[in-house]
């Protein structure tokens, strides 16, 4: 059996679990991935999609932001092929995924759809951990993304992050169902 089949099964059970409604939810949900042109393989590097909206938000993306999406994705497809015992993806096609993304801005309201399509597929909460650890790891790397992008020097003490940074941000921490009073 092909090895990606086997780990798409196991992300279905650890999603869905034994309800037919979230296993449909899902499978619509990879329909529509489909549909905006995302292979079913890098249906696991939808987490990028977070950084990708905060390192677009100013409307350019600066070099230290790449870096610090291409660390995360080193870490990301490490995890990915260890959680699935095989290697499923590849760091130079996952390099595509994003590269694909960097060269013009993408329409924000397609990334806010593949953004909700990332989490219902791949950070939906279920029995295991990984979820909230993946949703606050990509938090981090957002912060540290939008504090690293400042557009001028000296900056006054709120405008470490732009404004349109913070409202991606706060968008996304929504999305996560994530607040700061919620305990993890």
């Amino acid at each position: 059996m092909n090895l990606v089949v086997v780990a798409v099964v196991k992300n279905i059970k650890n999603v869905a679990g034994d309800s037919m409604d979230d296993l449909n939810k899902y499978f619509e949900a990879i329909k529509k991935l489909e549909e905006l042109g995302v292979k079913k393989k890098c249906i696991y590097l939808l987490d990028l999609i977070p950084l990708i909206e905060v390192a677009w938000a100013d409307g350019r993306i600066q070099e230290i932001e790449v870096v610090l999406m291409q660390k995360f994705l080193k870490e990301h497809i490490i995890k990915i092929n260890e959680r699935a015992g095989a290697k499923i993806i590849g760091y130079d096609e996952a390099s595509n995924f994003l590269a694909g993304f960097l060269k013009k801005r993408p329409d924000p309201k397609i990334m806010k759809i593949l953004r909700e399509m990332a989490i219902s597929c791949r950070l939906s909460d279920n029995k295991e951990q990984i979820p909230e650890e993946q949703k606050l790891n990509i938090l981090q790397f957002c912060m540290d993304i939008a504090a690293n992008a400042v557009t001028h020097y000296p900056y006054a003490p709120h405008e470490r992050f732009a404004v349109s940074e913070k409202d991606v941000f706060i968008d996304i921490m929504k999305s996560l169902n994530i607040s700061p009073d919620r305990e993890m």
